[in-house]
């Protein structure tokens, strides 16, 4: 009667290249999910940038860009001619 399976050294040596694989990839996959949180980032930005811009535009084709505006009981918004900086790195 023929034994079919694997020895026990070439599960060890499976194993190990398994674990050589996961050594030099674990790097890249985690570089790559904090360039997807920078991107995400990034978005927001260009979202808020954009919504600021808009903003602001719509004071000044109503002439009250220096003005308070209410949207909400106790709530006030003062629209200021310059725009938030982020800091670039």
């Amino acid at each position: 009667m023929k034994n079919k399976g694997f020895t026990l050294i070439e599960l060890v040596a499976v194993i190990v290249i398994l674990g050589i694989l996961a050594v030099t990839v674990l790097p890249k996959f985690v570089n790559i999910q904090t360039d997807a949180k920078i991107a995400d980032l990034e978005g927001v930005k260009a979202a808020m940038e954009s919504v600021a811009t808009l903003a602001y535009s719509e004071a000044v084709i109503h002439g009250t860009e220096h003005a308070e505006r209410t949207i909400a009981p106790m709530i006030w918004i003062l629209i200021e001619t310059v725009f938030p900086r982020s800091k670039q790195t």
